[in-house]
């Protein structure tokens, strides 16, 4: 499990990271959604850049299904009212082409952080999570599960970034619950297991149809 630290409040930011297909398809796009707090824009424009670095590390997890320029990130303020306009649109690259023959899209390994645990606050409103993907087939072993080479991937990206977040003073990686307190939580800790996540809403639309012969 990884180990990490608890501190403070500021200004609620939500990114949304879209990873693109080669296909070009928006509706095949993969998205995750991040929690941070920041003290205005330009601190939280800092935040974007390590939540790059996040992604950027994690390239040789991604099969050649996916492009290897213009991804996007959207940062909205949830200050705002809705609906919300982003603060910030912006796209970033990977540092080389994604390789490898791809799981089925709906397969994903799953990050999960919490916050420090506190007596009397449910611990499961005190957690969240970001499903990677697609991924590249060859990160699965014989036995069906992931092998050790993508949860040290990921690990190592989430430790990195959770590195960056201590160190700002400036912004914070964490959760937000706005259907149950509204509160945010700092990350305190977080892990990857082996077991292939499915997310069914990610599957893509079938490009070919094969019809029986049926005698009449």
């Amino acid at each position: 499990m990884l180990s990490w630290s608890y501190s403070g409040s500021m200004a609620l930011y939500k990114a949304q990271v879209s990873i693109f297909p080669t296909s070009n398809l928006a509706a095949d796009a993969v998205t995750n959604t991040w929690c941070f707090q920041a003290y205005d824009d330009a601190a939280m424009a800092v935040a974007r850049a390590s939540l790059v670095t996040f992604y950027q590390s994690l390239v040789t997890v991604y099969p050649a299904t996916v492009r290897t320029l213009n991804h996007n990130i959207k940062v909205y303020d949830l200050d705002d009212p809705e609906p919300r306009q982003p603060v910030t649109d912006t796209t970033f690259n990977f540092p080389s082409a994604p390789n490898g023959a791809t799981l089925p899209s709906e397969c994903a390994c799953c990050l999960s952080f919490e916050g420090v645990r506190i007596s009397g606050a449910p611990q499961n409103r005190r957690r969240g999570r970001v499903f990677i993907g697609p991924l590249d087939a060859a990160l699965l072993d014989v036995d069906g599960r992931f092998g050790t080479s993508v949860l040290t991937s990921i690990r190592n990206a989430a430790d990195v970034l959770k590195a960056a977040s201590d160190a700002s003073g400036l912004w914070e990686w964490g959760i937000h619950s706005p259907l149950t307190l509204g509160d945010f939580v700092r990350v305190n800790s977080g892990w990857i297991d082996n077991a292939v996540d499915i997310q069914r809403r990610r599957g893509i639309l079938p490009t070919v149809r094969s019809v029986l012969s049926v005698p009449g």
